[in-house]
């Protein structure tokens, strides 16, 4: 699978910046089940745009619907990276190639 694959233009006009809001007299009210939903069918391939609130149109008798209801907490763990010269030695020779993220990379002597 190759990334170029995920490519495709998505119009400014469609990004969701805010949540749905609906306006009732004094104030503006979030109603999350107000929020767009992608429905791609697998069959057909025919997609539809609908809002949440319909998603129990989507499922059976015995179907589950899991509800994820975790929290993020800020947490950031701080290190420093202590250096040092060892290299492994691997049977008879030493290894002097280090495998970096980009792939293999000289170590000077």
């Amino acid at each position: 699978m190759k990334l170029s694959q995920f490519k495709f233009k998505l119009p400014e006009d469609k990004i969701a910046l805010y949540p749905p809001f609906k306006n009732f007299g004094e104030g503006r009210v979030y109603n999350r089940d107000e929020c767009r939903m992608m429905v791609v069918h697998r069959t057909t391939g025919e997609i539809e745009h609908r809002t949440f609130k319909d998603i129990l149109e989507y499922f059976d008798e015995g179907d589950a619907f899991i509800f994820n209801d975790t929290k993020v907490f800020p947490a950031r763990l701080y290190g420093n990276k202590e250096k040092t010269d060892w290299y492994p030695n691997v049977g008879d020779w030493h290894v002097n190639q280090v495998i970096h993220p980009g792939g293999l990379k000289p170590v000077a002597d």
